[in-house]
């Protein structure tokens, strides 16, 4: 009995979501046979255990072979209440970060998340839920409105490495070929390369206006995603003629503002100083926009000490600042 019960949970573990791709009788034997030697049985037994557990499971069968019940989800053991309450948190932090697209993708374990936290309330006026938060560091801006048939597509082909053709404002149509996502504050970027040209862009996917699969051959070439992010892209950078891409930055910061940065370390190989009246912070840095809205945040408790470019650019936007103001 214990074999068999092992075997059928290593057979449900093989169960695909939904009837679109499900999995044979023969493909279940061969995996178990591949799995363990003692799970050798005949395809009738296979059968016949399915059966009895479609009785009381959220599973189904075609012509083709079993599967899980669309939005359904084979968790046999009760959730704990500490991990459904992680899950809980967890879908509220994604709910601001990544697109409902996505988190409808694992919309059933929220669900049964939030089952047992309904359980646990029934139960008991105080849950763990209710004594965490996640606030977030900065103001954050409404999502713009995306056409879902458009994102369903894009992760489609993102996915699957197909060619899109689209049709952005103001634009032509266009062939791409679709190479990730990016997810930044509430606006989501596609990169691609666009037809056959070797170099890599992005823009907000809210510049799409229609899209649809192309016939074309998607053509495969090394990428990688995160080290085209590594390279600032997203920071977003400052390609200008006489900056450097990369420097060493040193600011002072004034009147205890920057000692969060001995708590919260702006990179690993930040080094700070305290002085009389400021606190000297020293960082390689990429030259990106990222890094002037974060040191413009500070307003007049930072300065900008070096390189001599930047902290020119500085006491330009300063001076302009202060003439803005002078006119009241």
């Amino acid at each position: 009995m214990a074999d068999a019960a092992k075997r059928q949970f290593r057979m449900l573990e093989w169960l695909p979501v939904g009837p679109n791709a499900p999995i044979s009788v023969t493909k279940l034997k061969a995996n178990l046979e591949l799995a363990d030697a003692e799970f050798v049985v005949t395809e009738r037994t296979i059968q016949r255990d399915l059966n009895q557990l479609s009785t009381f499971l959220p599973i189904e069968s075609n012509q083709n072979g079993w599967y899980v019940r669309e939005g359904q989800m084979l968790l046999l053991p009760r959730m704990p209440e500490g991990v459904a309450s992680v899950m809980a948190l967890a879908k509220q932090h994604l709910d601001r970060l990544m697109p409902a697209s996505l988190v409808n993708r694992i919309s059933i374990y929220f669900d049964a998340a939030d089952r047992r936290i309904n359980d646990i309330k029934m139960k008991s006026d105080s849950i763990f839920l209710d004594k965490v938060a996640i606030v977030p560091q900065s103001i954050e801006l409404a999502r713009p409105s995306i056409d879902q048939n458009i994102m369903d597509v894009v992760w489609d082909a993102v996915e699957s490495q197909k060619v899109l053709v689209v049709k952005r404002v103001g634009k032509d149509k266009q062939h791409i070929h679709p190479l990730g996502i990016v997810v930044k504050g509430p606006t989501i970027y596609i990169v691609c390369r666009f037809g056959t040209y070797d170099n890599i862009r992005y823009f907000p996917i809210t510049q799409l206006e229609s899209v649809e699969f192309s016939e074309e051959k998607f053509i495969k070439k090394e990428f990688s995603l995160q080290a085209y992010i590594a390279s600032g892209k997203f920071g977003i950078s400052i390609e200008a003629p006489d900056e450097d891409d990369e420097f060493e930055l040193i600011a002072r910061f004034y009147a205890g503002t920057g000692e969060h940065l001995k708590v919260t370390p702006f990179s690993s190989d930040q080094q700070l100083e305290d002085r009389d009246d400021y606190l000297e912070f020293t960082t390689p840095v990429k030259n990106t926009y990222a890094l002037r809205w974060w040191l413009l945040g500070f307003g007049g408790n930072v300065e900008v000490m070096a390189p001599p470019f930047l902290r020119k650019v500085f006491k330009e936007n300063i001076a302009e600042a202060h003439a803005r103001y002078a006119k009241d």
